[in-house]
């Protein structure tokens, strides 16, 4: 059963993504922020930034964010960047890695995290990846793409 405050990406990260430029827009879930009460928000409309107005000017949210899927966290498109994700049992962590090969192949970038939630690990390694200058987030057509 999905229970949407532990799979969700938390409160936090979901805000350092979208300082990074990470893309506000599109369907799925939303924290609302709404007289220092959080919610998760869902917005299957086709028009998000219409949603988002309702939400903040009828509704009162004074802020929404949007909380990417581990799909959307997963859509790297930039060569040379490989994400290994792998689950031990006997642990009961997820383990999320990744590389970027550059031209100094002896001695390539290399971010690993371990932890419960794969959504929370896979958003810090897309942090590290931008604040490291790896990559830089922009929709296009309709698309996530990263750019350097």
């Amino acid at each position: 059963m999905f229970e949407k405050e532990k799979e969700a990406l938390n409160l936090e990260l979901s805000k350092k993504l979208k300082e990074l430029g990470f893309p506000q827009d599109g369907g799925g879930w939303y924290w609302g922020i709404k007289n220092y009460q959080r919610e998760l928000l869902f917005c299957n409309h086709s028009q998000v930034t219409l949603w988002i107005k309702y939400h903040q000017e009828e509704l009162g949210y004074r802020e929404i964010i949007k909380v990417p899927t581990c799909r959307e966290l997963l859509e790297i498109k930039e060569r040379g960047i490989i994400i290994d994700i792998w689950y031990d049992s006997s642990t009961r962590r997820f383990n999320v890695k990744c590389l970027v090969e550059k031209e100094d192949f002896d001695n390539p970038p290399y971010k690993e995290e371990f932890g419960k939630r794969l959504s929370d690990l896979l958003a810090k390694i897309r942090i590290w990846l931008a604040e490291n200058g790896y990559v830089k987030f922009k929709r296009k057509g309709g698309e996530l793409n990263e750019v350097r």
